[in-house]
């Protein structure tokens, strides 16, 4: 249910409802966009959360063109044996719609304004056609709120602010809602590559001014999780949650 109600969402090409039977034998290349969108779903082996979720590569070549990663599947990706499942017990199969985990450094200055984003943003619940503010979620920027100095892009230079590293927890934002099919209404990139996520992957924010924001497509409510093991791991998830009672 999860995975067809995903690639719904996931994908603007319902046409392939009305798409004209495949070739027997056809070749990949002569798959339209369509087609593959109705592979996609009928394919039992192919999981397109999973594809992404394991192969960070892909993401950043393909990043929402989500009909590509299954023509890779098939060109490339089955031959050479990468994962496009999700073990059984994963919470992608009962609530998670996105989820990603990058790593960072402990016990820095920076560390700590990582931890502390994930706390402000843990737990953030939007309700359907409700937008998301990764701004509004996180809050002023402060020594006051616990945030400390450390390293910024400011214009293709380094420099200090306060805050600096919250902008991890922002790509990982980017890219777990990429996973579940929710597009960006604001999104920047940084001025400099960083170093926990691959090309085209990452979310840069300024309080008042940058933000990552979007729209909840679904039509029940979504809660963002934001969490770290204490071992360099920092993860968000968007999960699907129950409606308030009335």
């Amino acid at each position: 249910m999860f995975k067809r109600l995903i690639c719904i969402l996931l994908i603007p090409l319902l046409l392939f409802l009305g798409t004209p039977a495949l070739t027997v034998g056809a070749s990949a290349e002569e798959f339209t966009p369509e087609q593959y969108v109705g592979m996609m779903l009928a394919d039992p082996a192919f999981d397109i959360r999973a594809y992404m979720y394991y192969n960070e590569d892909l993401m950043s070549s393909y990043t929402y063109d989500y009909w590509r990663y299954y023509r890779h599947y098939l060109q490339k990706g089955r031959a050479e044996g990468r994962i496009a499942l999700f073990p059984e017990t994963d919470t992608f199969h009962t609530v998670t719609l996105g989820r990603y985990t990058t790593q960072y450094k402990t016990n820095t200055d920076r560390g700590k304004n990582v931890e502390l984003a994930c706390d402000y943003l843990n737990g953030t619940v939007i309700m359907p056609g409700e937008s998301f503010s990764y701004n509004g979620a996180i809050g002023v920027r402060s020594t006051a709120r616990g945030f400390r100095p450390a390293t910024i892009y400011v214009s293709g230079q380094k420099a200090t602010g306060i805050g600096g590293g919250i902008c991890q927890i922002s790509s990982t934002t980017y890219v777990a809602m990429m996973i579940a099919g929710i597009y960006p209404t604001e999104r920047h990139v940084h001025s400099l590559p960083v170093s926990y996520l691959k090309k085209n992957l990452d979310a840069t924010v300024v309080y008042g001014k940058l933000d990552l924001k979007f729209v909840n497509p679904y039509e029940f409510p979504i809660m963002v999780r934001a969490y770290y093991d204490g071992n360099g791991n920092c993860t968000v998830e968007i999960d699907r949650c129950a409606l308030p009672p009335a």
